[in-house]
């Protein structure tokens, strides 16, 4: 499985909370086209999180034959240098061992996973964090920013009892 690691682990600070963006990679031959809301939310966020300085890791799913279909990038969520991206077949993005490793060390604070709301690879990767020991934010779209602490918390630190 190919990843992309740029830049070095170490740009991300255990005191920052992580943004993981799913859907951003739209394949030309993508049946499902985002309607405008989706499209607008998702650009929010990601501007959002390059203005606060929040680390971002993006998700692209490439086919079984390891390589990515051609597509464009929506616009202005186009992966900066300061960025990470996590190549990974279809289904969740723990298929990719990188971004385990990533996701078990990488912050101390919350994680965010965002992307269009019928994304596939978010549902997946949702359903996947409920074996994990951390716990995740979903950011939907649909919600305004400013009460994102509103939005599904997923994972068994708070499906335990811990907090």
């Amino acid at each position: 499985m190919t990843v992309v690691i740029r830049p070095s682990p170490a740009v991300f600070r255990k005191s920052m909370p992580l943004v993981v963006t799913f859907g951003l990679f739209r394949r030309y031959d993508d049946r499902a086209a985002l309607d405008a809301e989706d499209v607008e939310g998702v650009r929010r966020i990601v501007g959002l999180a390059r203005r606060f300085h929040i680390p971002l890791a993006h998700s692209r799913v490439i086919d079984h034959a390891k390589t990515p279909s051609p597509g464009v990038w929506l616009p202005e969520c186009r992966p900066k240098v300061s960025d990470r991206m996590f190549e990974h077949g279809p289904g969740s993005i723990f298929a990719n061992r990188e971004f385990a490793r990533v996701f078990g060390g990488v912050t101390d604070r919350k994680i965010f996973f965002v992307g269009p709301r019928d994304d596939s690879t978010l549902k997946a990767s949702a359903a996947d964090i409920l074996c994990r020991l951390r716990d995740v934010e979903i950011i939907s779209t649909a919600s305004t920013l400013q009460i994102c602490s509103t939005s599904a918390t997923y994972g068994t630190a708070r499906d335990s009892g811990r907090q």
